[in-house]
């Protein structure tokens, strides 16, 4: 699903690469910058349809689209706020989203109707995400804060706690085995990456980086027994345009509570990136940044042809960034995370998780119109962590693809050189 100008979706087939259906516009201007979620058959997310003088989303809709014709099932339109950068997930039997007025709204997925709303401290510019067992959601607002909810069966909503951990955030969190992953931003404009205990709301570390942390963490137990968050920082070194870093991989250990620059981009592929890294079925890591570059990273004993690379770098070691005061000396030094565990992504539909079907392509030419005008892909804001048995890890946007994490990408142990592939967008 690919958002496009004016609120319109996209639906492609991911085997055949072809439009199956273009979705209706919202609005002329309308941006479709939220994300996208996915659930039983249905997609759903928000526009800002129109930016007031400090920029703040106006006006705007949130809709329902039927995944597989491309039809709009509901639209709720807002008068007087909207929808930037935020995003929904589906807990229990209804549908979460927040705005740019600072309002979380539970509706029925299947019409839109407003079940329960509940106002928070500030402005909503992230994805909700819940536990597996679809009783709490967590919400980050632009406030720095963490707020914890609790749904009720009937989808009534309360605050069950919140936590400080940033001056601002717009960083969609990551629930993994009790603790929450999210980024932000220091007083001082620096960035920062906050654990937070899920049960006591408490901050149990933070560590600070160069710039402000926008990104969801990806986050995985590796098979040295580790926790590792991948996440982007967004800012750029130097002078525009000509910026000489910036918008590369960063990693974080937990045991450690140390974060390394993994893969720094330099020259005409440095710019700034409030992107989120995604992982392939073999381990490789996905990103862009605002050079327009697609980012391929992997590690070079893992790839069956070493020549299809433009360039071999080895990463930073663990404790060495200078941005950092907290060095590890036991940390694993000179390697990338080591292969994760697996990790289930969160529950989707079969319709909605099977490749659409090869029907005859809606509205094609709408489509190439919209191309013109060019279109704001958004990605996963966070995942569902490995199963267990206390319902702490985190369901949110479900096709984030870390599913895969599996023995084929225990490679990623060795030290050595990675692989990194460059395309120009």
């Amino acid at each position: 699903m690919v958002p496009l100008a004016n609120g319109r979706l996209q639906g492609i087939s991911a085997t055949e690469m072809k439009t199956l259906w273009v979705s209706g516009a919202i609005a002329s201007g309308a941006q479709n910058i939220s994300t996208v979620t996915a659930s039983g058959g249905m997609v759903f997310t928000g526009t800002a349809n129109s930016l007031d003088s400090s920029y703040n989303a106006a006006t705007g809709t949130f809709f329902g689209i039927n995944a597989i014709t491309g039809e709009r099932v509901w639209a709720n339109e807002e008068a007087n706020t909207g929808f930037y950068w935020s995003g929904a997930c589906k807990v229990g039997n209804v549908l979460l989203y927040g705005n740019d007025a600072g309002v979380l709204t539970a509706v029925d997925p299947a019409t839109g109707k407003t079940v329960s709303a509940l106002k928070l401290s500030s402005a909503i510019r992230s994805t909700v995400i819940s536990n597996n067992a679809e009783t709490e959601a967590y919400v980050t607002t632009n406030d720095g804060t963490l707020h914890k909810i609790s749904v009720a069966p009937n989808g009534s909503l309360s605050e069950l706690g919140t936590a400080s951990f940033a001056s601002k955030s717009t960083s969609t969190a990551t629930l993994f085995q009790g603790n929450l992953f999210v980024g932000g931003c220091a007083a001082d404009y620096t960035g920062t990456l906050s654990v937070i205990d899920a049960a006591t709301m408490q901050v149990k570390h933070s560590t600070s980086l160069p710039f402000e942390v926008k990104s969801a963490p990806l986050v995985a137990k590796a098979a040295d027994g580790n926790t590792y968050a991948y996440f982007t920082c967004n800012g750029a070194e130097g002078t525009w345009p000509n910026y000489t870093s910036g918008g590369g991989a960063w990693v974080y250990c937990l045991e450690t509570n140390t974060a390394t620059k993994l893969f720094d981009a330099t020259g005409s592929m440095a710019n700034w990136c409030t992107k989120s890294i995604v992982m392939g079925a073999d381990g490789t890591l996905y990103w862009t940044n605002d050079s327009g570059t697609l980012f391929a990273l992997a590690n070079a004993a893992s790839s069956s042809n070493g020549n299809d690379s433009d360039s071999t770098q080895t990463p930073e070691k663990p404790g060495t960034n200078s941005q950092q005061g907290n060095k590890a000396p036991g940390s694993n030094a000179g390697k990338h995370a080591p292969a994760a565990t697996p990790i289930s992504a969160g529950d989707t539909s079969a319709a909605a998780q099977a490749p659409l079907s090869d029907a005859e392509a809606l509205a094609g030419n709408e489509a190439s119109n919209e191309e013109e005008n060019g279109s704001a892909v958004t990605s996963a804001s966070s995942a569902r962590g490995t199963s267990s048995n206390n319902g702490n890890d985190s369901k949110g946007a479900p096709w984030l693809p870390i599913a895969g994490i599996v023995a084929g990408c225990a490679g990623l142990v060795a030290v050595g050189a990675f692989l990194f592939r460059r395309r120009s967008l």
